[in-house]
């Protein structure tokens, strides 16, 4: 059994718990953005999770997302990591200067180390669960959007980030019936079946659930299955707890395979999701770079926005 929570009592954190250590730099201030008389409200924040072997594909997403911001919108971008160096920063920071309006850029340098506990699996890195944690993570937050780096977002997020989660503590897109059916095999909680790439998390929300309790218990139960990965434990732990979010918020691969069906999602619905995608998210193995035949519809889409980025 994974016990990487040993004990929590009175006055002892989780985040104290894992030995949790943080670096937290800004480092790309652009047109003003944040300063002292900023209200936090008004900022949109965005977080994702990377490691240098997809240094170049954050480095692509962020520039779609900056491309696509509108002037008003004041982005307070995260980049956690474990492993970056100055010079990979120094890339990122190259960015900014595609925004039409104020944006900021902070790494979040995290302690690996409290990652250890969680299982190695096939095409999983271990920096997609840091996504379990962002609640810690990010105390000064009480709203964020998770964004998966092989995605493009093709629009503002001012829209999803003012979206009512009704009562729920975060908004994703559902998962197609095949996957949900297969997930549901592994025996997790009822509810739907949410791909985690893209998500809307009331955090303050979050930090009222016994979610380190959680965790641990829900890794239990899959380990025996060795298919513990963040999205499954995810989809357990917050079953019944997820609004969802229109398809064109998280607009990936599956939708493209025959015959495929969703529970919340009419025809019409995915018709205009297809032609007006907010994200297009490339899941699968078959991703953009790798240039292979099958890939996702958008996936030309990619090469323009590497243009723009150091990797060019």
């Amino acid at each position: 059994m994974f016990r990487w929570l040993s004990s929590i009592n009175s006055g002892v954190t989780f985040v104290k718990t894992l030995r949790w250590t943080c670096e937290y730099r800004v480092l790309i201030t652009r047109n003003g953005l944040m300063n002292s008389t900023t209200p936090p409200t008004e900022l949109i924040h965005v977080a994702l999770s990377t490691d240098r072997n997809y240094l170049q594909h954050a480095g692509v997403m962020i520039a779609s997302l900056l491309c696509n911001a509108s002037e008003s919108d004041q982005l307070m971008i995260h980049v956690i990591h474990t492993d970056l160096t100055d010079a990979d920063i120094t890339q990122l920071q190259s960015l900014t200067h595609l925004s039409k309006g104020p944006v900021e850029i902070a790494s979040r340098k995290i302690d690996g180390s409290a990652f250890e506990v969680f299982p190695s699996l096939a095409r999983v890195s271990i920096a997609t669960y840091y996504r379990l944690m962002l609640h810690d993570i990010f105390p000064q937050c009480s709203r964020l959007i998770y964004l998966d780096v092989d995605i493009l977002v093709l629009t503002s997020l001012s829209t999803l980030w003012k979206t009512n989660l009704s009562g729920k503590v975060l908004g994703a897109v559902e998962m197609d019936d095949q996957i949900s059916a297969e997930y549901d095999g592994y025996g997790l909680a009822p509810g739907v079946r949410f791909n985690a790439g893209v998500m809307l998390l009331d955090l303050a929300a979050m930090r009222q659930l016994p979610l380190a309790k959680a965790y641990d218990e829900t890794m239990a139960m899959l380990a025996p299955k060795t298919v513990a990965d963040d999205q499954k434990i995810l989809n357990h732990v917050f079953a019944g707890k997820v609004h969802i979010l229109p398809y064109a918020w998280n607009q990936d691969t599956t939708v493209y395979r025959e015959n495929v069906r969703f529970t919340q999602y009419d025809a019409t619905q995915i018709s205009n999701a297809i032609k007006h995608p907010a994200i297009v998210h490339f899941t699968g193995r078959r991703k953009p770079w790798k240039l292979e035949k099958d890939r996702h519809v958008y996936a030309h889409e990619y090469w323009p926005y590497l243009a723009k980025t150091p990797w060019r």
